[in-house]
Order: C-alpha cells, then structure tokens, then sequence
C-alpha cells in the first residue's frame, strides 16, 4: 500500500501544474460564458487542486487505492456560487455545451430521512477535444475536473454545516435540532422568496408600457425610458442605475416627463459628444492617452453607456449639477 502510495504521491507532483492549469483555464471560460449570458454570481468562481494530504486521507479512510490519478475525479475542482437559483439550469446547459460531461449529480436527491439541508449541482467534465488541438492547453489531455454549482443560500448552509459537522440530523445534538431545522428551512425560503420577485419584477417591466408622464422614476422605469430615448449600441450590460437614479433625483429630475424632457433637448448634442470622444480614442494609435481596454470599447462605436450618456445631459443642462447635488446632500 505504502509503495503504490508513493508512486501515486510522484504521479500528483508531477502533474500538479497540469491540474492548476486546468483549474485556471476552466474558469477563464465559465467566467467569460456567465458573463454572456448575463448570469450574476454571488461570488467570483473558486477553484483549487486537492492537496496531497487530502487525497491520501480519503484513500486511508475509504480504503481505496487508486491505480492513477485519473480515478478520483475532484483533483481539480471548481465551484459556482449563484446569487440565484433560477439560473442553475442555464449552468447546466452552458457545462453541458462547452465541455465533455463524464456525470452529473444533484446531491439534494441523494440526502436520505435523516438528512437535511442543501445539496448543489456536481458536474465531473474535461475539457473537450478542440481545446486539446492548441499546443498552449495540450497536456490537459486526459484530465478531469469537478465543477459544483449551488446558490448562495445554499453556499451558507453548506459552509455552516461543514464547520459545525452536521450533516445528519442525528449527529445534532437534540436540543438544537429544531434551531437546525428552522435554519435551513429559512434559507430555502430564501430561495423561493428571490424567485418570486424575479416574475413579480418580469411582470412590472412587461407592464411599463405607456406609463403616464408624471409617473416616479425607479430603476425598472429609468432603465425603460433610457432605452427608448437613447441608441441601443449604447447600452451596457452592468449599468449602475442606482446611482444615476440618485443623481436624477437630486437634480429635480424626478418622473417620466422630466427625464425625457431632458434627453430629448440635449439628445444631438450628447451623441456628438460621444462620436468625438469615440474617434479621439481610436486615433490614439499608439494608446499613449488611453487604456487597450477603452480602445477595445471604442471599437463598438460608442463611448458612453445610457448612464454616462444622463449625466452628460445633465452637465449640458447645468454645467454646476454636481456641486449642487452634494450641497444638498449636505
């Protein structure tokens, strides 16, 4: 046992910079793939490579040896934290279009009478064979990984339960096993409840059509009325409404009536303002005065995003608005 340890243990430092590698590439990918498709987490993705002590406890303990590495699965593991669970089964798709998927498994199925609590979606993959076609990624052949994906609620009780060991209703002692319970019920509702508002938050913007003039802006409305107002290549994916709301409000601009007011008598002039700054960019060629990223922005044809496009019409409608928002805050 000692000896096949040993060659197992000569096997893991050899290729432990494979695995490190696979771990970076595969979230280089899932980050880039949640991103286009708009999904939010509620962490940036983890991902480490099992350290050697934890793969020979688990061999101790369940009694296994392996023949090579490629027989535990979870070397390599990388772990998606979701802000919400409606956007698991578009994990789901995006693992099974983008990588080679060995086995699936949703432990909430496997938890039995006397357990309780979350589980999470576990996807054992590799990468598939065009990734293995670049000379950069072709010693990743014949590598594996296990990627989780769980909500943030169900991170919480995860994480809880792993510090306070229990993952069985009879490992908790009885008088906490009610405050145990009424817990996890409250993150799972906590679940149900952010679902909830998702359709109840569809279901408001799909009625927003024809809102009265004098109607109060919120973020569901600005966001709405910038859309209409203002050209679409100019829409970003992350915009921050919340403070343009703020900045709107404070400057009297406060309803629908206002805001289109407002855009519509500088909305030539803030479109030439962009054009402008938009060529500036890209006559830096040589990128002395501005960042790759910002030319690579500007080779979209824009500069501004809806929000910068406001306060621009707000600095065009009053050149001090900035100062007098934080006098009155004052």
């Amino acid at each position: 046992m000692k000896n096949d340890m040993s060659i197992l243990k000569s096997e893991y430092d050899l290729k432990y910079s494979q695995y490190d590698k696979l771990c970076k590439e595969i979230t280089t990918q899932l980050s880039e793939l949640l991103r286009r498709e708009h999904i939010i987490l509620a962490l940036p993705i983890e991902s480490r490579v099992k350290s050697w002590e934890s793969i020979s406890q688990k061999c101790e303990r369940d009694k296994i040896m392996p023949v090579n590495l490629g027989e535990i699965g979870d070397i390599a593991g990388l772990r998606i934290v979701l802000l919400f669970k409606r956007d698991q089964e578009k994990v789901r798709e995006i693992v099974q279009q983008f990588f080679e998927v060995l086995e699936i498994e949703d432990t909430t199925e496997r938890l039995s009478a006397d357990q309780f609590g979350y589980g999470s979606i576990h996807f054992q993959v590799r990468p598939k064979a065009e990734w293995l076609v670049l000379p950069t990624l072709s010693e990743l052949q014949g590598l594996q990984a296990e990627i989780q994906v769980r909500t943030a609620s169900q991170h919480i009780w995860a994480e809880a339960s792993h510090a306070l060991q229990y993952k069985r209703e009879s490992h908790v002692p009885k008088p906490l096993r009610r405050a145990i319970n009424r817990v996890a019920a409250l993150l799972e509702t906590v679940d149900l409840e952010f679902e909830r508002v998702l359709a109840e938050r569809g279901t408001y913007i799909e009625q927003l059509d024809g809102f009265e003039a004098d109607e109060p802006l919120n973020i569901d409305i600005l966001e709405k009325v910038l859309a209409e107002e203002l050209p679409p290549q100019n829409r970003g994916e992350d915009e921050g409404f919340g403070s343009l709301l703020d900045d709107l409000i404070a400057c009297n601009i406060n309803n629908v009536k206002s805001l289109r007011a407002l855009l519509r008598k500088h909305h030539d002039a803030i479109l030439s303002d962009d054009a402008a700054q938009t060529k500036e960019i890209i006559d830096d060629k040589d990128k002395k005065v501005y960042s790759p990223a910002t030319h690579e922005a500007a080779t979209k044809g824009f500069y501004y995003y809806h929000t910068g496009l406001a306060r621009l019409a707000l600095y065009k409608e009053d050149i001090n608005w900035e100062r007098k928002k934080y006098a009155k805050a004052k």
